[in-house]
């Protein structure tokens, strides 16, 4: 079911994505636009030690592999730098590695529990 709700929310961005930038429809773009700066936004708050808390008690599995999300990521990032939204793929990529750091975060406290 996790991975469902990424596919679903993702596969929604994704194809905002396609009509906004292949097809050419301003109100996807202006949807993409809204959803991308939303993330970024958000992914500022990942790192606070409240945020690494609340996903060490959440924690068993991630949703999906962290390669289909960098994978997913990167892709928008390419696209969003192809169309010429620079500053969005830049502070898009700046989220990449926020994330990434915050799965590292998690992962080193709950191994660090397990070793004790």
């Amino acid at each position: 079911m996790r991975i469902l709700s990424w596919f679903f929310i993702n596969g929604i961005f994704a194809v905002a994505m396609y009509f906004g930038f292949y097809q050419g429809m301003s109100g996807a773009q202006n949807i993409v636009q809204l959803w991308a700066w939303f993330t970024i936004v958000l992914s500022g708050f990942v790192m606070s030690d409240a945020a690494v808390n609340a996903a060490i008690k959440t924690y068993d599995k991630p949703k999906i592999p962290a390669s289909l999300d960098v994978v997913f990521d990167t892709t928008v990032v390419c696209v969003l730098a192809w169309y010429g939204w620079m500053w969005t793929a830049l502070f898009y990529a700046v989220h990449m590695i926020l994330l990434a750091g915050h799965r590292q975060k998690v992962l080193e406290v709950i191994n660090a529990k397990k070793e004790k």
